[in-house]
C-alpha cells in the first residue's frame, strides 16, 4: 500500500461529510482552510499559478489558517527559491 493510498484513505475518514456542515458556520473555516493547504502543497514546477495565488487571496482573507500558512510558505520559500514561492509567501503575508 503506498503512502498516497494511505492518506487518501486516512483523508476521506477526517472530512465532515454530515449534512449539518455545510449550514453550520463553524465549519466553514474547514472548508477554507483546505484550499490553503493545497496552496501550501503546490507543485510551482507544473504551473497554474494564477490558481495558486487566487486560493491564498480567496480563502486567506476567509480563515485564520493564513497564519500558519504564511509561516510554512515562507519556510518552503526558504527551501525552493523559487519566484513563485516568493510570490505566494507575499500574498499569505500581506493577508
Amino acid at each position: 500500500m503506498s503512502v498516497a493510498f494511505t492518506a487518501a484513505v486516512v483523508a476521506l475518514l477526517i472530512v465532515p461529510t454530515d449534512p449539518e456542515v455545510f449550514a453550520v458556520a463553524e465549519s466553514a473555516f474547514w472548508w477554507a482552510g483546505i484550499f490553503l493547504i493545497l496552496a501550501l502543497l503546490w507543485d510551482g514546477a507544473r504551473g497554474w499559478h494564477w490558481l495558486r495565488a487566487s486560493y491564498l487571496l480567496l480563502d486567506g482573507l476567509y480563515t485564520p489558517v493564513i497564519a500558519p500558512i504564511a509561516a510554512l510558505l515562507m519556510l518552503r520559500a526558504a527551501v525552493d527559491r523559487r519566484k513563485s514561492e516568493y510570490i505566494a509567501t507575499a500574498i499569505a503575508l500581506s493577508l
